[in-house]
């Protein structure tokens, strides 16, 4: 598993981060405090408290984990500490 701090400030950046993820194959999910969801669900991305990063958990990334990571490069914060 690879984990990853992410903020997504509008409704826009939920869309294009849905839609981003959605085009791998791995599982990925978005955590906040207790709740966990699949990151390439719009309504579940949507029920997310965007006022706070969000931890990106991705499993099975393989091969395609540094792309993915790159392409997530807009959303990504680092230095969190939670």
């Amino acid at each position: 598993m690879t984990t990853a701090w992410v903020m997504l400030k509008t409704i826009k950046d939920m869309q294009d981060f849905v839609n981003l993820v959605s085009n791998y194959g791995c599982r990925m999910e978005l955590v906040a405090r207790h709740q966990v969801i699949n990151a390439k669900s719009i309504i579940g991305v949507l029920s997310m408290d965007i006022t706070k990063p969000l931890e990106l958990r991705i499993y099975d990334g393989g091969k395609d984990i540094e792309e993915i990571l790159q392409q997530l490069k807009k959303y990504r914060i680092d230095g969190v500490d939670f």
